[in-house]
């Protein structure tokens, strides 16, 4: 069963998507509520399969996270999940090497078709079709 990790600073939605992913099969191994807390899970929980990352984090940025990630786990494909108005930072996200994105509007179809990709694939984003 596919592991995911998730970063988001809004425990409802958090919680939501846990939930969901649950319903979709898939093993939620870490939910944290910042970049700090993600790292100190790890040392004693599993490196999830797939990271899913809140593109607008308080504290440790997303992108300071996401480059932690890169350097510490370069394996582990990286989804940001972002609102629409955050599409500029999205970019710069994955340019940093996040694998793709998601907005926080997505189906559960979409979700799971995405984190499919990644794990299937496992290539980054082409930055041409966003």
């Amino acid at each position: 069963m596919t592991r995911i990790g998730i970063i988001d600073d809004h425990p409802l939605f958090r919680h939501g998507l846990t939930l969901m992913l649950q319903q979709l099969r898939y093993t939620v191994s870490i939910e944290a509520g910042n970049g700090k807390d993600f790292m100190r899970q790890l040392e004693y929980q599993s490196l999830p399969d797939v990271i899913l990352l809140d593109a607008q984090l308080d504290g440790m940025n997303s992108y300071s996270v996401l480059q932690w990630i890169r350097v510490s786990h370069p394996h582990v494909p990286v989804i940001v999940l972002h609102h629409n108005r955050d599409f500029h930072y999205v970019l710069q996200l994955i340019r940093g090497g996040a694998y793709t994105h998601l907005e926080k509007t997505a189906t559960p179809n979409e979700v799971h078709r995405t984190i499919q990709e990644v794990i299937t694939n496992h290539l980054p984003q082409d930055l041409d079709k966003l």
